[in-house]
């Protein structure tokens, strides 16, 4: 998967202008590795035409990616059961945002550089965090596992 992921980000400049004005800074395509399909190898067909984001688990693997296209709906492909979407944040800030993937984009956009999605309750990977602030988050198990490993928890609706 990470030879296919390197390969989408060799043609990130191919994708259609409405995909690449998210909002996001060079720097930060280059940090969240942005892709695109452009259809010319047979991998992941179903993320044709679509900007690639991978996902990586807690041992910064990429274990799946999510597309989006120029109508901004989400495709997954991958067992993101344990992904993590901008994990770096978690090795730079002790405070991070959880929230959809579409609003962390939009965060991300806005300047908030520590927004991350998690793709599951699996909160091994938040060991460093001291504080979460849910958006617009709805599971409750999460809230109480976080809450149970000592992560001051904040909700923002």
């Amino acid at each position: 998967m990470l030879n296919t992921v390197k390969y989408f980000q060799t043609k990130k400049d191919q994708a259609p202008k409405r995909l690449l004005s998210l909002g996001l800074s060079r720097q930060q395509i280059i940090m969240l590795t942005v892709g695109y399909h452009d259809g010319s190898i047979d991998k992941m067909p179903e993320l044709i035409n679509c900007l690639t984001f991978p996902i990586e688990n807690e041992a910064n693997e990429i274990i799946g990616v999510v597309g989006l296209t120029e109508n901004l709906k989400t495709i997954i492909h991958g067992d993101l059961s344990t992904g993590i979407f901008n994990r770096l944040a978690l090795n730079v800030y002790s405070k991070v945002i959880i929230s959809s993937f579409l609003d962390t984009l939009d965060l991300m956009a806005s300047g908030v550089p520590n927004a991350i999605t998690l793709f599951s309750d699996d909160i091994s990977a938040l060991k460093n965090i001291d504080e979460v602030t849910l958006l617009r988050y709805y599971d409750t198990g999460l809230p109480k596992a976080l809450e149970k490993a000592g992560i001051t928890v904040r909700r923002k609706i």
